[in-house]
């Protein structure tokens, strides 16, 4: 079986918020409680992950749009970017429904992590209220 990584260091800058801009499709739902966790998990740990772009007027997001608007938010003047070059619209499209895919957790397994965490780092930061974390160990 052949493997295929495509994952390329080189393509990853740090460049100015303002040379980056949302596309047209993005499908999520803007003020959401999540992205309010976005912008806290920003304040309270930086950018960790990569804007992934794309070279059109600019660098048009592809994914990413709420780690770049909490980034803005909270006063960023620069961000970083994993840069996939020029791309045609419908690659690019694409490329946001893959980004998407995603593995739910086992929520059996994620709330023992939780309470977990939170009984052993009684300053534990977490995406989770006190109500939530208290119906976790329940």
């Amino acid at each position: 079986m052949e493997q295929k990584i495509t994952f390329d260091p080189l393509k990853l800058k740090v460049v100015g918020i303002d040379e980056v801009r949302p596309n047209t499709w993005n499908p999520k739902d803007k003020d959401t409680d999540e992205y309010k966790k976005v912008i806290e998990s920003i304040n309270k740990h930086g950018q960790r992950l990569p804007v992934v772009v794309r070279e059109k007027d600019g660098f048009e997001i592809i994914d990413g749009e709420q780690r770049w608007r909490a980034c803005k938010e909270v006063g960023f003047d620069k961000v970083i970017v994993y840069n996939e070059g020029v791309l045609d619209d419908k690659t690019a499209q694409e490329l946001t429904l893959w980004y998407q895919v995603q593995v739910p957790f086992n929520e059996i397994s994620l709330a023992k992590m939780v309470v977990e965490l939170t009984e052993k780092y009684k300053d534990a930061f977490t995406p989770y209220t006190s109500e939530k974390i208290a119906e976790m160990k329940a």
